[in-house]
């Protein structure tokens, strides 16, 4: 019966470490990193290809709002951005701002009109 019980113990143990080391693995993997509020982070800063496929838009499309060269060194842009070394990244939330505003003056136009 001892015997019987003690092998019964590792195989629960054995169990116990697998699944352990199954959660802590799956809550480590990038796609589940959470936050303070439990929610699944998500990537805040855009590449231009990844901000045209966010706003449904062409590369074409956003490669026209995005920074362009002027004077000198300085860049504009109707997108906010940010510049990291020669990369150009788009602040999701920032992108999110501007389109909420881009839409409100849109329609305050379209009522001006009316």
């Amino acid at each position: 019966m001892k015997n019987h019980s003690v092998a019964l113990s590792i195989i629960c143990l054995a169990i116990g470490i697998t699944a352990g080391s199954w959660f802590i693995s799956d809550a480590l993997s990038p796609k589940a990193i959470h936050t303070t509020t439990g929610e699944t982070a998500q990537k805040q800063l855009l590449t231009q290809s990844e901000l045209a496929e966010y706003l449904g838009l062409t590369a074409e499309e956003v490669k026209k709002l995005g920074p362009q060269l002027e004077s000198g060194d300085d860049l504009e842009s109707e997108l906010p951005f940010i510049k990291v070394g020669s990369t150009v990244y788009f602040p999701k939330k920032a992108v999110d701002k501007w389109q909420r505003e881009t839409q409100s003056l849109i329609i305050e136009i379209e009522s001006i009109k009316q």
